[in-house]
């Protein structure tokens, strides 16, 4: 235990953990930490000494420069012994409570909420169709409260639900996100590529084998369903997704950059990325409404952003992180099933004859998870990722993404029963899929802990 004295006392200084993180990245000189720390060079000298004689520094000498960069045999050192003393010990006392947490949240609230969510989503609709049949008045009375084709009441209800996702995201982890390339460009590959081609391809095979005609739609009805579909593959997974992550005790740095990474590449790829989608099977998109939606998502990212910080302001950083956006997850939660209960008041939904497109819906985004799993397993086993880049992809690919594909359904082309029975069937499937993946996931950790 004694021999981890001179590591800890190295990095326990901001500027030496500043020097360290400049030096992941490259050599520098005396010079360079100088004019980038904004310090003496007789400080930065002491930092340097300091961390030399820690062993976690090597130096190279060029003409009358010399240059520090890391020592990795040093740091293999380091984290052996922190293995050995602390890491190793703490993993064997937390199986236990690791197994418990996998089927929830981290908090009574969360788990119990989840839990109940797919029979809660069920009633939410069911009493929505009672309602819009026994009191035929009430639909009407909200249709008349619409502004140029678009309902005031369901979209305020999708702006507080997206607002409560959009809240939660930290973007200055953009940055240590996008400066590892291969995270950087596995998340796009996966997020953005992968995720919605997997989603058409296999929708497209599903939906066949239930004799429905995906690449050329005959009636509105099935178009509507495609639409829902492909939205949910274009929809990037954000602050539900990331409760998923942290529930499986992962390095939550690489997952929040590429959540905040996915909703910036919203306004770049979303135009073009689903037109062509959607040309596929013959729907026209317009653009207005794409850029309608855009301004959607743009008002509601700044909102979002002028509230955290006021938040952050006046109640402090810790506060919002433990309390605050653990009851924000609650309210996203409900605010979703207070949309699918205007969905379902607003929108005609005969259950009888959708079950043969909810099957077909349901069986996709179950082969979805599969193949975000096996994507997981591949990335690892034969490509060489580390576990924490691969496992927030497989989480944010494998899971169904409802959150911001209600908001982008109605904006771009308003009610439909297939996009109220695709998100109805996302939400339905949610926990059981992720519960399955993060069980995986953890079988897995653990083997490759015990090879290692």
């Amino acid at each position: 235990m004694r021999d981890l004295l001179p590591y800890f006392k190295s990095v326990a200084d901001d500027n030496r953990i500043h020097i360290l993180e400049l030096l992941l990245e490259k050599e520098h000189c005396v010079a360079d930490l100088q004019e980038k720390l904004g310090l003496s060079q007789a400080t930065v000298s002491h930092h340097l000494k300091i961390l030399r004689q820690a062993g976690l520094l090597t130096i190279r000498t060029s003409g009358t420069w010399t240059y520090y960069a890391i020592d990795r045999q040093g740091f293999s050192v380091f984290s052996h012994l922190m293995e050995e003393n602390f890491l190793r010990p703490i993993a064997e006392g937390a199986d236990k409570e690791a197994e418990e947490t996998v089927n929830g949240y981290d908090g009574f609230k969360l788990r119990i909420l989840h839990r109940l969510l797919p029979l809660g989503a069920l009633f939410t609709v069911l009493i929505g169709t009672i309602l819009r049949t026994k009191l035929p008045a009430l639909p009407n009375y909200l249709q008349k409260l619409a502004f140029r084709g678009v309902n005031i009441p369901l979209v305020f209800s999708l702006f507080l639900l997206t607002w409560t996702v959009l809240i939660q995201l930290d973007f200055s982890k953009i940055r240590s996100g996008a400066a590892d390339m291969k995270v950087s460009l596995w998340n796009i590959a996966t997020s953005w590529l992968l995720k919605p081609l997997l989603l058409f391809l296999l929708g497209g095979g599903i939906f066949a084998l239930f004799k429905i005609n995906m690449l050329n739609p005959t009636d509105g009805r099935t178009a509507g369903y495609i639409i829902g579909l492909i939205l949910l593959g274009l929809a990037p997974g954000l602050s539900l997704a990331l409760s998923w992550l942290h529930s499986a005790r992962l390095n939550m740095t690489n997952a929040l950059a590429m959540a905040a990474m996915n909703l910036v590449i919203v306004f770049v790829l979303l135009l073009p990325w689903g037109n062509y989608l959607f040309s596929l099977v013959g729907i026209a998109v317009l653009q207005t409404e794409v850029l309608g939606f855009l301004l959607f998502l743009g008002l509601a990212l700044l909102v979002s952003r002028l509230s955290r910080l006021i938040l952050i302001r006046n109640k402090g950083k810790d506060w919002f992180t433990e309390v605050f956006k653990r009851n924000m997850n609650v309210w996203t939660l409900i605010f979703l099933l207070v949309c699918l209960f205007l969905f379902a008041l607003l929108q005609d939904l005969q259950f009888g004859s959708a079950i043969n497109y909810l099957s077909a819906v349901s069986l996709t985004l179950i082969c979805i998870s599969v193949s975000a799993a096996v994507i997981f397993y591949l990335g690892i086993k034969i490509w060489g990722l580390e576990v924490e880049i691969t496992a927030p992809m497989m989480l944010l690919v494998g899971r169904p993404n409802y959150e911001l594909m209600l908001p982008m359904s109605v904006i771009l082309f308003g009610l439909s029963e297939g996009v109220l029975v695709v998100g109805l069937a996302a939400v339905i499937l949610e926990v059981p899929l992720m519960v399955l993946m993060l069980r995986l996931f953890n079988s897995l950790r653990r083997k490759l802990s015990v090879q290692n």
